[in-house]
């Protein structure tokens, strides 16, 4: 039997989400909200974030890239930090991305 206890426990993502869909987030970042306004400083404070997405991908992102304002535009931040969607499967509309997380989004330290 193999050794599933370093498995991460996945949240409910309808099928027809898109690959962008945010998954997990470090600790320190609330969508959409200044590093130094997050809930909690821990791991990495105001020096950047990692966001995983539905897809599997993950990406790096620096302190001026955790708000919307911090972008060309909206849909260039739902593009590349991801789209926010609920346990419904409601997301933010394209060109609207609001604050705070979901409550089934996985922090990790």
């Amino acid at each position: 039997t193999p050794d599933c206890s370093y498995i991460v426990p996945t949240t409910d993502l309808p099928e027809g989400d898109p690959s962008t869909v945010i998954f997990a987030v470090s600790h320190n970042y609330d969508y959409d909200k200044a590093l130094n306004a997050a809930a909690s400083q821990i791991p990495y404070g105001t020096n950047g974030f990692v966001v995983v997405h539905k897809g599997g991908d993950a990406a790096l992102f620096k302190e001026g890239q955790a708000i919307a304002g911090g972008w060309a535009d909206p849909i260039t931040f739902q593009t590349q930090v991801g789209i926010k969607c609920k346990e419904d499967g409601t997301c933010d509309p394209e060109n609207g991305p609001t604050q705070n997380d979901p409550a089934s989004t996985l922090k990790f330290n």
